[in-house]
């Protein structure tokens, strides 16, 4: 649960500023997609860490080393 809270306290004033940002055509188009991705690749890379999460707390084997 810790993760998805992580990944919601950084997403959301992340995305906030970014949309501002855009809104006011600071930043190119190009720029804005390359944060925007950059803000998903985190967050799913953040998450990736529940592959080894498991009920009770411990951690088991991953997905990635099967």
């Amino acid at each position: 649960m810790t993760t998805i809270w992580l990944n919601l306290a950084f997403a959301m004033p992340f995305y906030f500023v970014a949309v501002a940002l855009a809104a006011t055509k600071i930043p190119t188009s190009v720029n804005e997609a390359l944060v925007f991705n950059a803000g998903s690749v985190f967050v799913t890379v953040c998450s990736a860490l529940l592959l080894n999460w498991k009920k009770g707390g411990g951690s088991g084997p991953t997905a990635l080393e099967a």
